[in-house]
Parts: structure tokens; sequence; C-alpha cells
């Protein structure tokens, strides 16, 4: 499994997103992607630790792919019970978030972010365009840095105001930073 662009871009939809439901088609056309690459990227972002599942896994047997493993037993899988299917205006909003197959690993996400996002997709210089605003003239980082910063990892100052704000914005409950005099 080699990690993708777009199960990085993924992962981070879905933590601009919250708690609120999503469905593969919603995130494959806000994403402009294929609901089969929406897919993919969320089995390769679970792969990675990006994404936790919301469901626990079915216990497997000790060797899944022995049939001396299962003895007597019907194979697993033949039988599946179902719940009688309730509209999902019935349910309350906790249950209905339930619903999400899979939630943001906000810790491993952040971790990532910072510091293995740009060895893993290295930024390259293009001339200017017309595009998404990317770097210090996207609105998360409006008025955080001067006009004419140059764009890509920038300078120390900028990584840790940029390092600093991205921690905020995917896992709002990692401790803050200790800031103060430098001794050493």
């Amino acid at each position: 499994m080699q990690l993708k662009p777009q199960d990085f871009l993924v992962a981070l939809k879905l933590v601009a997103w919250g708690e609120q439901r999503w469905t593969y088609a919603r995130l494959a056309q806000e994403l402009g992607i294929s609901v089969s690459e929406a897919h993919a990227c969320i089995k390769r972002g679970l792969q990675a630790g990006l994404l936790l599942p919301n469901r626990e896994m079915p216990p497997q047997p000790a060797e899944a792919g022995s049939i001396a493993a299962l003895g007597v037993q019907e194979p697993m899988g033949i039988y599946r019970v179902t719940r009688k299917r309730v509209r999902r205006s019935a349910l309350p909003d906790s249950e209905a978030v339930a619903d999400n197959a899979v939630r943001p690993h906000a810790q491993n996400l952040a971790e990532f972010a910072l510091h293995g996002a740009k060895y893993a997709f290295p930024a390259v210089k293009l001339p200017l365009v017309v595009g998404v605003p990317t770097s210090h003239s996207a609105p998360a980082f409006a008025g955080v840095f001067a006009p004419g910063t140059p764009c890509g990892w920038g300078k120390a100052r900028e990584r840790g105001m940029a390092l600093e704000r991205l921690q905020a914005l995917i896992d709002p409950n990692a401790p803050k930073p200790l800031k103060g005099p430098m001794h050493g």
C-alpha cells in the first residue's frame, strides 16, 4: 500500500466536516474524484492510520485462511443478521454520526501533516497561475503572513506559525506548546 496525495486530502476533508454525516458519493462529488476512488482513499487512510473505523470489526478465527481452523462450524459470513430499518429522520443526531464508516484519527493525522507530508508529497515550484489558494494565500492563514512571503515550506518562523495553526485546526484537543524564552 502506498499513500496517495488524495488520501491525505480525503482525511482532511473529513476533519473539515467534523461530526456531520457523510457518504462516499458526497465525498467524491465535493473533491472531484470518483466514488470508487473515494472508497479506495478511505481504505488506504485506514491502513496508514490516518483514519479510524467507527464500527467494531467482527472477530476473526485464529487462522483465517485455514479450513481446519473452522472445524465443524459453517464458514463465517453465510448468514447475515439485519436489524429493522429506521428512517434517518427518526434517529437522534448522535446515532446518525455513528453511521459514518470512519472518522479521522486526529493525533496521527496532525502528526503526519506537521512532519511527514512535506517528505511524502514534496512541493514542486511552478509558475504562478489562477487556482486553489494554498500556502500563505489560504483563508486559514489570512492575516498571519505578510503579503509576498515566499511559498513552499518557507523559513523557520513561518513554518512554526503554520505548524501551530495546522495543529489547532486538525487536533484541537492536542496540548499547546509552551512559549517562553529559549534557554540553552
